[in-house]
């Protein structure tokens, strides 16, 4: 296999992962896909320096 490039590529292979399903089990399966998605989410929705920057000069 290769390395996810992104953090989605990495939770969708996971998520699709009957190694680690069968290893942690279903339900620490299903809790740290979750989290893992959660995370994301967040990290997505968070405004960088950067960008608080950059923009503040256009307005």
């Amino acid at each position: 296999g290769t390395v996810p490039v992104t953090f989605g590529d990495a939770i969708a292979g996971f998520e699709q992962s009957d190694f680690v399903r069968s290893t942690l089990g279903s339900d620490v399966h299903k809790h740290y896909t979750h989290f893992f998605k959660t995370e994301k989410l967040a990290f997505e929705s968070a405004v960088t320096d950067w960008e608080r920057i950059r923009y503040f000069e256009r307005i």
